[in-house]
């Protein structure tokens, strides 16, 4: 990891550019057995109408055609790249990419997905005019496996006028349940933000629960635009669409221990989002081991907790969440589909209930003794 922040660091651009002139974009894209999906992924970026950028495809070991169809749009257009790489998950191929880029913005496009025509000159323009580090946008949903998906998941409820510090923005957007995580909502500056250590969590997914947090911590100046930019696919078999709940409590455990690992920040606004990004990681992870249906006693053997991340699992199994009483009562809350925002309240209302304590105080000892599991 340190070399590869070595890297960035020689690969840093200036980011100051010259009035009328275009800023380099560095498009960044994993490929990984995307073979019926890639081509419109590479096309949507010929497509736009902003014509300076680079586009470097990653390309993770494919076993199937998406290398293929990845050379053959070199052949087609020079300004787009192909670094091969083993597979080691989105995370790796994305700090990979980070270390060929050159532009003084970088974006991050899943091989899947495909941007509207005016996605980069929409960004690159508001992100001149108001001299950003980061600009944020939303997505339409294009469903492609036959259920029936949120179209305004990528959406905001909300706008958020005007120039905003990233802590403050992250703060005001958690307190609105306005915030998405995901890095392909967002175009950054690349020689403030990646250029100082911001990589992404690898061998895990949710990998960029950090990285777009630690952007944000970093960025002086967000803009947020209600225009929807990406077209993002939800199709069979994808990593999101799986749901592997023993891989998600690994990545969400993954990002608390970095941060809890970093100790506390500067500003007064940084510290409480660092609070407020550990509870949500701490719900998160809680709630996906819930689902993989196991026991309480199996959380320390799916979260796999590395040396240098022993501190952090001391601190989660201390929380309320993994509290054996709170846990069994999270099983009502969940199949009452109560939002995990609102599971403490819902929690201690049952728990108040002296016929609800003791039917889980009796459960309780059931499981300490073996006969049943939580």
């Amino acid at each position: 990891m340190g070399d590869l922040r070595t890297k960035v660091e020689e690969r840093r651009v200036d980011s100051c550019v010259k009035d009328g002139e275009q800023p380099l974009v560095s498009v960044i894209m994993p490929v990984y057995c995307v073979e019926p999906y890639v081509g419109a992924a590479i096309q949507s970026v010929r497509d736009q109408a902003y014509d300076n950028w680079e586009l470097i495809c990653v390309v993770n070991g494919c076993p199937d055609g998406s290398s293929a169809i990845c050379m053959e749009y070199v052949v087609l257009d020079q300004r787009i790249t192909v670094v091969q790489t083993h597979n080691a998950g989105v995370g790796a191929a994305r700090n990979r990419g980070i270390t060929f880029a050159r532009g003084s913005y970088i974006y991050f496009l899943d091989s899947d997905d495909m941007l509207a025509p005016d996605t980069l000159k929409t960004c690159v323009q508001a992100a001149q005019r108001n001299n950003a580090d980061a600009v944020q946008f939303e997505a339409r949903v294009l469903v492609e496996d036959g259920r029936i998906h949120r179209a305004s998941q990528y959406m905001r409820s909300r706008s958020y006028e005007g120039v905003w510090n990233g802590a403050d923005l992250y703060l005001r957007q958690m307190h609105d349940k306005c915030y998405f995580a995901p890095v392909w909502l967002y175009l950054t500056r690349t020689s403030l933000c990646f250029g100082q250590g911001v990589l992404f969590s690898e061998g895990v997914i949710h990998e960029d629960e950090y990285a777009t947090y630690a952007m944000l911590m970093r960025a002086q100046r967000v803009v947020c635009l209600r225009d929807k930019l990406l077209i993002r696919r939800y199709r069979p078999n994808s990593i999101m669409t799986k749901r592997n709940w023993r891989a998600s409590t690994r990545g969400y455990f993954v990002a608390y221990a970095t941060v809890f690992g970093k100790g506390e920040c500067g500003s007064g606004g940084c510290v409480a989002a660092r609070q407020l990004f550990l509870e949500r990681q701490s719900r998160s992870c809680v709630k996906s081991f819930y689902r993989t249906g196991l026991p309480l006693r199996e959380f320390e053997a799916v979260v796999c907790a590395q040396q240098n991340e022993q501190a952090a699992l001391q601190s989660l199994l201390s929380s309320r969440w993994l509290n054996p009483r709170w846990f069994a009562v999270l099983r009502m809350a969940f199949r009452a589909k109560v939002r995990m925002s609102e599971a403490k309240t819902y929690v201690e209302s049952l728990l108040g209930s002296s016929s609800i304590a003791q039917q889980h105080d009796e459960r309780e000892q059931e499981v300490s003794e073996g006969s049943v599991t939580i």
